[in-house]
């Protein structure tokens, strides 16, 4: 039977849900039927206000964008064509350093020559 995919039936009855009409009453007494998103927008303006960290953060993500992660690159000025393999090396084995949780790392040596550590 066609249908929504199994990973999309959540999606698909919450994009139902949200979109239907609850009849809610007013401060002045009278009743009206508004659409639950718009409920929900609601509730969650009332939480930033409150204080709530999170839903302050997720109203400035959602009107501004999350705000962009720099991330910052050196190498020591020079060009990858103007690094010497042993320099070369010596980053390699400082980075698996880092991913092994260690501060220094030295190079196993083969038949009298530095050889990287296998990352396998």
């Amino acid at each position: 039977m066609p249908g929504p995919k199994s990973d999309k039936i959540w999606s698909a009855a919450i994009h139902k849900a949200v979109h239907e009409y609850e009849e809610v009453e007013n401060e002045d007494g009278s009743k009206e039927k508004r659409r639950k998103i718009n409920l929900l927008a609601t509730n969650f303006v009332a939480m930033a206000i409150r204080g709530d960290v999170q839903a302050i953060k997720e109203i400035g993500d959602r009107l501004d964008g999350k705000p962009h992660q720099s991330v910052g690159v050196s190498n020591d000025d020079k060009t990858p064509q103007e690094l010497t393999d042993d320099a070369i090396d010596a980053r390699i084995v400082a980075l698996l350093g880092r991913i092994e949780g260690t501060t220094s790392r030295k190079a196993p040596k083969k038949n009298g020559k530095d050889e990287l550590p296998s990352v396998h």
